[in-house]
């Protein structure tokens, strides 16, 4: 069964620790943590009775974590990695049909790396501005689970499992570094990733009773 493909877009807050400041010859580490927003979400339609609900999802939106590194080429000139984790938030979807009601959970994940080039402002005070540009590559993921209520309901749950593929886009950043000290650096930031994903296969992990 050919799955269409689903745009992961989303913006997102992060503070993130480095040890030392932006400049020639600097390598830094950092930990990223922060919520995924979606700002271009796709829509699919809930029925529920005589009325249809149109609901707004994307399954890049969730919690984001992971780990960063940046190494400064010149004093305005640089590269990074970024490796995250998303976490997706669960959309739910209704249909009903013959006296009964399904209702489908649909959350993704995604374990991704980020390569890019950073340009800095490198202040000299405590502020510094910067931004980030690089491509995404990212091993992805989206759950589907459907229970069904009603007369003729099926018990337990149907659970589809898409996988395989590699999910890929652009990144984009811009951020404001704040000096805490001479080898840290606060960073609060807020980027946009797009990505694009096919998956491979569908597999039924769980059946309704009594149809395993």
């Amino acid at each position: 069964m050919k799955v269409r493909s689903f745009m992961m877009v989303f913006a997102m807050l992060m503070l993130a620790g480095h040890t030392v400041k932006a400049q020639k010859g600097a390598l830094d580490l950092g930990i990223n943590v922060g919520y995924g927003f979606r700002s271009a979400p796709a829509t699919i339609y809930s029925f529920t009775g005589n009325s249809v609900e149109s609901i707004s999802y994307s399954y890049g939106s969730g919690m984001i974590a992971g780990i960063q590194s940046h190494y400064m080429i010149g004093d305005h000139l640089g590269v990074f990695l970024n490796a995250d984790y998303l976490m997706g938030v669960t959309s739910k979807v209704m249909s009903v049909g013959n006296n009964v009601t399904n209702t489908s959970k649909m959350s993704a994940m995604m374990v991704s790396a980020t390569p890019g080039v950073i340009l800095s402002a490198n202040s000299s005070g405590k502020l510094n501005p910067y931004s980030e540009f690089g491509l995404l590559a990212g091993m992805a993921s989206y759950t589907v689970t459907t229970t069904q209520t009603g007369l003729l309901a099926a018990s337990g749950k149907h659970v589809n499992k898409y996988s395989g593929g590699m999910a890929v886009g652009w990144y984009a950043a811009l951020g404001l570094q704040y000096a805490l000290g001479s080898n840290f650096m606060l960073d609060a930031e807020v980027f946009g990733n797009n990505a694009s994903y096919s998956p491979k296969t569908k597999e039924n992990t769980q059946a309704y009773s009594g149809e395993q």
